[in-house]
C-alpha cells in the first residue's frame, strides 16, 4: 500500500517512535537529537513526485521495518552532542 508522508507519520511513525522511546534504554548512543533525525530520515523514504511512501499491508510488519531502519539511522549517527554527528 501507498501512503502520503503525512499520513505515514501519524499512522506509523508515532507508534514506532513511542515503541522506541519505551525501549531507549536498550538502545546504544539514544538520544532524542537521533531520534528525531532517524524520524526525518524515515518520511524522506517517500517518492519525490508524489511524496508517497510504499508500506507493507501487514500493520505489524510495516511498523517493525520501520522501527529497524530509525535504530539503525541512530547507529550510524552518533550525536556527539556538540552540534555534530559522526
Amino acid at each position: 500500500m501507498r501512503l502520503q508522508v503525512d499520513e505515514y507519520k501519524e499512522k506509523f511513525l508515532r507508534e514506532v517512535e513511542s515503541r522506541i522511546v519505551a525501549r531507549k534504554n536498550a538502545i546504544p548512543h539514544f538520544t532524542m537529537n537521533a531520534l528525531n533525525e532517524a524520524m526525518l530520515t524515515e518520511m524522506n523514504r517517500a517518492d519525490e513526485e508524489t511524496w508517497e511512501v510504499e508500506v507493507p499491508d501487514n500493520r505489524e510488519k510495516a511498523l517493525k521495518e520501520a522501527e529497524e531502519r530509525m535504530i539503525e539511522t541512530m547507529k550510524k549517527n552518533v550525536d556527539l552532542g556538540v552540534g555534530a554527528a559522526w
